[in-house]
């Protein structure tokens, strides 16, 4: 158990850590301007595209094997079943939304070269990438404290 308990952590902070690296990276970005602020995202959404693949699978993963294998744990638990709502969310919005989008805009970025309207499609975006922080911290929350 504290193995699974251990490798759900570390993928869970990788995938929680790649969106503040990224939050990071296009914030110093900024900086520079919309064009630099708007390459950086895409980029970084190119690398945390890798990431959150592996981190979701381990998290799946061992968050079902705790759940099954360990008679404390189970579906029905409140803290359980918001947290399994909100990683759906999580999920889904990282397939649906963020891996088409920034494929698209990133397409578009190399053929058309930067635009307003690509920057318009990153600055939306990153608005709901900063919405997809408060999930991921609401689940660590719920990890942590448990609520009944």
């Amino acid at each position: 158990m504290n193995w699974l308990l251990f490798l759900h952590i570390v993928a869970g902070a990788l995938w929680i850590g790649g969106v503040m690296w990224q939050e990071g990276h296009t914030a110093g970005a900024r900086r520079d301007g919309e064009e630099a602020y708007t390459r950086a995202f895409l980029r970084a959404q190119a690398t945390n595209g890798k990431l959150y693949p592996v981190a979701t699978i381990v998290v799946i993963g061992t968050a079902l094997w705790m759940i099954f294998g360990t008679d404390g744990l189970s579906f029905g638990t409140l803290w359980i079943d918001i947290a399994t709502a909100l990683f759906a969310v999580s999920f889904i919005t990282g397939i649906a939304y963020f891996s088409r989008n920034s494929d698209k805009l990133s397409e578009r970025l190399e053929a058309d070269g930067y635009n307003d309207e690509i920057a318009a499609g990153v600055r939306t975006m990153h608005m709901v990438a900063r919405v997809e922080v408060i999930v991921l911290l609401a689940l660590v929350w719920l990890m942590v404290f448990q609520p009944a």
